[in-house]
């Protein structure tokens, strides 16, 4: 197997486990309502983030093979700040045109997990309530 891919295949499995502790990481969304303004706030919030995130990872990806430009820059410097630029670049690519479009289908589903959540949650406390056990389970 030729290196470049090899090199691929495992910048893209660091990636991903990079993405699932970011995404460990986010706050809870415990609500206290599916409408009410915090969680509608936190829900927007932690989608901003998540694709500032991921726009910022697709970057790094873009730039790992591009050299620096020794004439106007490069050395050890911009290898090391470069990284900071392209997550202020997926910063501002969250807040275009574009990257709006991806904060708000990340917040649809964001809330609609949360509201399926409650849901089961409120089912399996119903259920509890009333003596009932899960279909196929022993009571």
């Amino acid at each position: 197997m030729p290196s470049g891919v090899t090199s691929s295949a495992t910048d893209l499995s660091s990636q991903v486990a990079t993405t699932s502790r970011f995404a460990q990481s986010l706050p809870s969304l415990s609500a206290t309502g599916s409408g009410s303004t915090s969680n509608l706030a936190q829900a927007r919030k932690s989608a901003q983030d998540f694709t500032s995130f991921f726009l910022s990872q697709s970057l790094e990806s873009m730039y790992a093979d591009v050299s620096t430009d020794s004439m106007f820059g490069g050395g050890h410097g911009e290898e090391v700040f470069r990284s900071l630029l392209l997550q202020e670049y997926g910063k501002i690519a969250t807040q275009s045109g574009s990257g709006r479009a991806i904060v708000d289908a990340v917040q649809r589903q964001i809330l609609q997990l949360q509201e399926q959540a409650q849901a089961a949650a409120g089912q399996a406390s119903a259920k509890g309530a009333s003596g009932q056990s899960a279909p196929g389970t022993a009571p």
